[in-house]
């Protein structure tokens, strides 16, 4: 049987490229073979050509600039890798390619198509809270429930979503903590269901339904 490839979009850090371990360490438990995409690379359609699917992962903020803001909250920006992950996403998903967004992955898919962000929200970092969600979402399907409770580490989220996307879950203050597209393909969540993984029947059914709907393509 085909191993099903998940290409996972790394980013320069320390003279290294790659990704924390946590995101491919899900894939692989979940039968994927994840790789890690250079994103000083310069053609990405090579990467999205080979792969069952795309996850976005998270990290810095996104240029203020590419969404419409003047003012940087967080001096944490990286260029090349906004300018890589925002075309792979339109690429990923013009191509039909599933799509699963973390964190700042959540926020460049809205961006990359149409979307914008809060440069800077309050109280949503190093803790966890609940957020309900709505009973027709890929996340439902996953936690079971309309209410689950999850971690927060962002200081940006989506604030006008991309045509063609619903927000499917809202934090307790009325922050976007996931959004989908209306085919269900492209699936964005705000909190980091790689940290809890082992710990959470609802983050692992994420990784689990990613890498069984992009394996059955």
């Amino acid at each position: 049987m085909k191993k099903t490839i998940i290409l996972v979009c790394g980013y320069e850090y320390d003279n290294r490229i790659g990704v924390r371990e946590q995101y491919t360490k899900a894939l692989i438990e979940c039968g994927a073979i994840p790789i890690i995409s250079d994103c000083r690379y310069n053609n990405v359609s090579d990467y999205i050509d080979i792969a069952d699917g795309v996850l976005f992962a998270g990290g810095g903020d996104v240029r203020a600039t590419v969404y419409g803001e003047s003012e940087q909250y967080d001096n944490e920006v990286d260029d090349t890798r906004d300018a890589f992950e925002i075309e792979a996403v339109r690429y990923a998903y013009n191509k039909g390619k599933n799509i699963l967004g973390i964190c700042r992955g959540c926020q460049v898919i809205n961006v990359a198509l149409g979307g914008t962000l809060y440069p800077d929200v309050k109280n949503h970092r190093n803790r966890e809270h609940t957020v309900t969600i709505k009973s027709d979402s890929v996340l439902y399907e996953c936690f079971g429930d309309t209410c689950a409770t999850v971690n927060t580490y962002h200081h940006q989220a989506c604030r006008k979503i991309a045509d063609g996307f619903d927000v499917v879950a809202l934090s307790d203050d009325g922050i976007v903590e996931a959004i989908e597209s209306k085919d269900k393909k492209c699936i964005g969540v705000q909190f980091h269901p790689e940290k809890s993984f082992d710990k959470s029947l609802g983050c692992r059914k994420i990784f689990e339904r990613f890498v069984n709907v992009c394996g059955s393509l």
